[in-house]
């Protein structure tokens, strides 16, 4: 019973706010209060920088070249090289309709931003395990699902 007590809370609480992963997390209580008593300078802005961005785009584009050069060197494409392109289109299409809409849908334009990630690491894993042998690919398959697994339990 008391299960199902938990379960009808968290499923209220869903509905109330069906993505609260996707807010920022407030301030420590010991950062908010020395902010109020006594302001820091602001770190410079290469300490700020976010290295997601440049190293998602490293790695895509190296995977990108390589699985071209591939192409170039065996003059064949394989049909998985269709569904990587057709992620990168998907990933493209989710992160410009993001920004249009997020002055009036934030939710939305938030949740689209996420599914442009997923589908870019998607995209990533399938040029990266291209040409790689089975058991290659069986093992980073496992370590994306792995990943996936993760990233939903722990949000």
């Amino acid at each position: 019973m008391e299960v199902a007590n938990k379960c009808i809370q968290w499923v209220k609480i869903t509905l109330r706010k069906p993505f609260p992963f996707l807010d920022p997390p407030p301030p420590p209580p010991e950062l908010a209060a020395s902010e109020d008593s006594n302001p820091k300078p602001s770190p410079p802005q290469a300490q700020q920088l976010d290295w997601s961005i440049p190293l998602t785009s490293y790695c895509l584009g190296s995977a990108t070249s390589n699985a071209l050069l591939f192409r170039q060197i065996h003059g064949k494409t394989p049909p998985s090289m269709h569904f990587f392109f057709l992620a990168l289109v998907i990933a493209f299409s989710s992160v410009m309709v993001a920004k249009f809409i997020s002055p009036k849908f934030p939710y939305a334009a938030k949740m689209l931003e996420l599914a442009a990630i997923f589908w870019v690491a998607t995209g990533f894993y399938l040029c990266i395990t291209l040409f790689l042998p089975l058991s290659l690919k069986i093992v980073s398959w496992f370590i994306y699902c792995f990943s996936l697994i993760v990233i939903i339990v722990c949000s």
